[in-house]
C-alpha cells in the first residue's frame, strides 16, 4: 500500500509519470461533474492510497471447455471425450465468473462433481 499526499508524489513511489496519474484522476474527476459516475466520490483530497504494483499470477481462459452437465469434456463436434472431465475454471463450460469467491466456490463443487462421475466410471478392474 502507498500513501501520498499528492497525485504527483503517489506516481513516484509507484514508478508512474506523474501527468499520467494526475490525468487519470482529473478525468475521473471530470466524469463524476458530468454525472456519469453515479455516487461515486471524487478524488479531490489527500492522502491519495494506491494498492501494488499488481502481479498476474494465475492466467487462465476465463469461460473454460465445453462440458456436459456431468463436466465431462467435448470435443469440437459436441461428442463426449472418453474419460477425461474438468473442474474449477477450466469446467465452467463458457460461463464467465466475476469475483474471487465465485471462482473458488465453483472450484470445490465442480471438482467433487467431475471426481463423483469419474469415479462412477471408471472400468471395473
Amino acid at each position: 500500500c502507498h500513501q501520498a499526499s499528492t497525485p504527483d508524489q503517489l506516481a513516484a513511489k509507484l514508478g508512474l509519470a506523474g501527468a499520467e496519474l494526475g490525468d487519470t484522476i482529473a478525468g475521473y474527476n471530470d466524469a463524476l461533474a458530468g454525472g456519469d459516475g453515479g455516487a461515486r466520490p471524487a478524488l479531490t483530497r489527500p492522502p491519495y492510497y494506491a494498492l501494488g504494483p499488481a502481479k498476474s499470477w494465475i492466467v487462465l481462459t476465463d469461460g473454460g471447455a465445453r462440458v456436459t452437465p456431468r463436466l465431462e469434456v467435448l470435443d469440437g463436434g459436441d461428442a463426449v471425450i472418453p474419460g477425461l472431465y474438468a473442474a474449477g475454471s477450466s469446467g465452467q463450460g463458457g460461463v464467465l465468473l466475476e469475483g474471487h469467491g465465485h471462482h473458488l466456490g465453483w472450484a470445490f463443487t465442480s471438482g467433487r462433481i467431475a471426481g463423483r462421475n469419474a469415479a462412477a466410471d471408471r472400468p471395473a478392474g
